[in-house]
């Protein structure tokens, strides 16, 4: 029962029920950046994502709908709490914080909102070190089932269009309190079929039209982290689909 209140309290930070109860300081449980897909990709055991700030990270990212149901990338998110786990007076850590999820607000071009929701998350982010914060990943919702729906009505083929994810970041202490981040935000472009690549290694050279035609071993490849998020798709990874044949994309 114990375990259940203490999840509900951290739904606090989402709920107007709980409001006050909920800590805000932007300078304790903030959002750093949004990382970048691993060089690599994911062959050889690639796709390995580090809670670490010196890692490559994106100022926008890439939805292609015509791949994926939801655009979740990962998050960095740092903590400043000073550690308070003393050893010799028998003190566990309660600095350590859990995170649970998202609360996001997307908006369009013009500024019109095309989506609100609380996303469900899992993550950990030990306390600071020193002055030095410290720092977790956590995968966030932030372009859900729903809109992508929409999009996928709205965009024609090879088109993008521009949109911003405000959200922010709750969890829960060891200690038991909820906390909530900084609200940060992120421009992604949504777009059907950007992300499929044709290169010129994929062209039969034989037949007069540009075509998509595998050979040798598909596994050579180069292969994205996640079909249809913020890397290129080689066309020969996908060429079952009428988007991924060029001959056949309308």
């Amino acid at each position: 029962m114990k375990r259940f209140l203490n999840y509900g309290a951290a739904l606090g930070c989402v709920s107007a029920v709980f409001v006050a109860s909920c800590a805000h300081d932007d300078s304790t449980l903030f959002v750093l950046s949004v990382q970048a897909p691993p060089t690599g990709g994911a062959g050889q055991a690639g796709c390995l994502y580090k809670p670490d700030p010196a890692q490559p990270t994106l100022v926008s990212g890439t939805i292609d709908v015509e791949f994926l149901a939801a655009y979740r990338p990962f998050v960095l998110v740092g903590n400043q709490m000073i550690q308070q786990g003393r050893s010799e007076a028998f003190r566990t850590e309660t600095s350590r914080i859990t995170l649970q999820g998202a609360t996001v607000t997307v908006e369009d071009a013009e500024g019109n909102q095309r989506a609100s929701f609380t996303t469900l998350a899992a993550g950990f982010v030990n306390p600071s070190a020193g002055t030095v914060p410290g720092y977790g990943l956590v995968s966030v919702t932030l372009i859900n089932p729903a809109l992508v729906e929409k999009l996928r009505e709205e965009i024609p083929i090879g088109e993008t269009k521009r949109l911003l994810a405000r959200f922010k970041v709750f969890g829960q202490t060891l200690g038991g309190q909820s906390i909530e981040s900084n609200e940060s935000q992120f421009p992604i472009n949504a777009c059907k079929g950007c992300l499929v690549d044709f290169p010129p290694e994929a062209d039969d050279v034989t037949t007069p039209q540009v075509d998509c035609r595998v050979t040798g071993e598909a596994t050579a490849i180069p292969q994205p982290c996640v079909k249809g998020q913020d890397e290129l798709i080689d066309c020969r990874l996908c060429n079952t689909l009428d988007i991924c044949d060029p001959n056949k994309r309308r």
